[in-house]
């Protein structure tokens, strides 16, 4: 975990130390183990593992505990996402989803510290090859209920490293496969394709490449990339 997460993780715990847990949380006993609700009074915060929140992740706010809980929980659980311990991408999309959509309504310094952590994650998911998400998950988890990805894309473009390269070879995979829609995580995703960054970054990367068998693959993303680009030029026409 880089430096700027870390520090990003720890001020989030700071700043959300003020929800305190509940003395009882209730769940849906159908749903919900009299166990695994019991582990979340009997382990402390900074102790509780994937396996004791995951579930809880998953089903905060709608068969388990309120607004209070989570928010008593999600430092912890962000910092399970910055560990790598979780590396479920639909998880990731839960819970930043709902944490987009509840945090509008949080202090300001709750509102920082989150967003903080998320560009702090970002970064130190650009820094790190191979990694448990993809560039794709990453994106959409980030861009939940029309969140800007803008902001992740710019730091993408100026983020001049392998790892980083290597997210964009294996991005063009991904997006090739998807079906675009009308929301704005397609439009911005368009304009920073179409921009030129993501294919002077390819290059740059393929041109250091020590082989041409290294290079292939960053050479092949490029032809897509610049494929698509010139797509959506005749699109606009």
């Amino acid at each position: 975990m880089r430096e700027d997460l870390r520090t990003a993780v720890e001020n989030v715990y700071t700043v959300f130390a003020r929800h305190r847990l509940n003395d009882s949380i209730e769940y849906c006993s159908h749903c919900v183990g009299a166990d695994d609700a019991r582990a979340l009074h009997d382990v402390p915060l900074r102790d509780l593992t994937a396996d004791h929140l995951r579930r809880f992740a998953w089903m905060a706010m709608s068969t388990w505990g309120e607004e209070g809980d989570f928010l008593h929980f999600l430092p912890r659980i962000l910092e399970l996402f910055a560990l790598r311990e979780f590396h479920d991408g639909w998880l990731l999309g839960k819970v930043v989803g709902t944490v987009t959509l509840y945090g509008r309504r949080w202090t300001a310094d709750e509102q920082e510290a989150i967003e903080r952590y998320r560009l702090a994650l970002w970064r130190d998911f650009l820094a790190t090859w191979p990694e448990v998400f993809t560039a794709m998950g990453m994106l959409e988890a980030l861009g939940e209920f029309d969140c800007s990805i803008t902001p992740y894309l710019n730091i993408w473009a100026q983020t001049f490293d392998e790892a980083a390269a290597r997210h964009l070879v294996d991005f063009t995979s991904d997006f090739m496969l998807s079906v675009w829609d009308d929301r704005l995580f397609c439009h911005e995703l368009d304009t920073w394709l179409a921009s030129g960054a993501p294919s002077a970054r390819l290059r740059e990367a393929a041109n250091a490449m020590a082989s041409v068998e290294s290079g292939a693959g960053f050479v092949e993303a490029l032809e897509k990339i610049d494929g698509y680009g010139a797509w959506l030029a005749g699109r606009s026409r």
